[in-house]
């Protein structure tokens, strides 16, 4: 047998712990700056994204502010033509009132006094007699303002004979649709202001 005798030194076996460590730790920062990029670039992504939402948001609002702003200016001018037409369908009612009330016989009132169009009124007058009736629409429609005066109806309420005729309300109601001239009116209340 043959013995081998090997007198030239052996080298030692490098220690490889530290070689490995620290290409882990090479590793492990090249991993976490990848992740961190990564991150940052997902941030970036969604504020961009973000971003572009804020920009639509505010190019659609502001198409709506001029929608809008179109709207109010159309619903302005619709409001000022009505308010318009409004003024020029508007009547004196205080005046005519007042005017109506003084024609009125003097056991005579109104019942109810009623709007029906601008420039006509539904009257339910309450008189003692049908004389009173005939001459309450005779002084109508002498006036120079009322266009038309037609009676509508009139009814009549049995008086009972124990009552005072003193204490009772006027037994005859007349129902009056006037039309009035608005022109004819104002010239009218100039005239009486002067």
């Amino acid at each position: 047998m043959k013995v081998e005798i090997n007198l030239l030194e052996q080298k030692e076996k490098q220690n490889m712990v530290p070689y490995l460590m620290a290409l882990a730790a090479v590793l492990s920062i090249l991993l976490i700056w990848l992740l961190l990029y990564m991150d940052k670039q997902a941030a970036l992504d969604e504020v961009e994204d973000v971003n572009s939402r804020i920009q639509e948001v505010r190019v659609a609002q502001q198409e709506y502010q001029e929608e809008l702003k179109d709207e109010v200016q159309t619903n302005r001018l619709e409001l000022q033509r009505s308010v318009e037409a409004l003024e020029s369908n508007l009547f004196p009612a205080v005046s005519l009132l007042e005017r109506m009330v003084s024609l009125l016989p003097e056991r005579g009132f109104f019942e109810r006094y009623v709007y029906v169009r601008p420039q006509s009124l539904l009257l339910y007058v309450r008189f003692d007699g049908f004389q009173d009736v005939a001459a309450y629409t005779n002084t109508l429609i002498e006036e120079d303002y009322v266009e038309n005066v037609s009676v509508q109806q009139i009814t009549s309420n049995v008086l009972e004979e124990d009552l005072d005729p003193t204490q009772y309300r006027p037994r005859y109601v007349a129902e009056y649709e006037v039309t009035l001239d608005k022109d004819l009116w104002e010239e009218g209340e100039e005239d009486d202001e002067d």
